[in-house]
């Protein structure tokens, strides 16, 4: 009885196993979560109605606003990822900045990265998108959980001011999908529209 019921349960586990796979293979949209980025696909806008910003993502991820916050970080005021993901992620900071100093920008982002506990990889570079002049800088961290053990992070953020308000925005991805990603990361990026 013990083992047709174990077959039974490693034939239902087999034909589980390759439904899902079936399905990423029609389906694109099914390529989220834990499975998969969700690339290739069409890039939609997320246009903030609280902040006036609006950013192109790909369809098959997920935009929102975070008016209060995300979790403890109040200045994160937008979050765009893969839905049942961790990483990729991209987030929009902001703070007011009375002297308009971009300088001031970038080190306050600077310091938002010491906090999250990154390594700065390279310096300040400058960065013109088709709206936006800024400033960029990439840096990794290591990021721990009782399930996927250590893994290596890898994170580009970028720094912009528009009417005394500056702007971090940061892509962050696991270090072995980052190829994958600088194509989508590009396009955000470069569709970035601040009020």
């Amino acid at each position: 009885m013990r083992n047709k019921f174990r077959l039974g349960l490693y034939i239902a586990i087999l034909l589980l196993t390759l439904a899902s796979a079936i399905l990423l293979i029609i389906w694109p949209k099914a390529r989220t979560g834990p499975l998969g980025i969700g690339l290739p696909a069409k890039m939609k806008v997320f246009t903030s109605k609280t902040f006036g910003i609006s950013i192109q993502y790909p369809e098959s991820w997920v935009a929102f606003e975070t008016p209060t916050g995300n979790h403890d970080d109040r200045e994160v005021i937008a979050w765009i990822s893969v839905p049942g993901r961790t990483w990729p992620f991209l987030s929009v900071a902001k703070h007011d900045f009375e002297d308009g100093d971009l300088d001031q920008v970038i080190q306050w982002g600077l310091k938002r990265i010491d906090r999250a506990g990154g390594t700065q990889s390279s310096g300040i570079s400058s960065i013109k998108t088709s709206t936006l002049s800024g400033k960029y800088s990439n840096y990794s961290y290591e990021s721990f959980s009782n399930l996927f053990g250590k893994r290596s992070i890898i994170c580009q953020s970028f720094f912009f001011l528009e009417n005394r308000k500056g702007y971090m925005i940061s892509f962050c991805a696991e270090s072995d999908i980052w190829k994958e990603l600088i194509d989508t990361e590009k396009a955000m990026i470069d569709s970035l529209k601040l009020p």
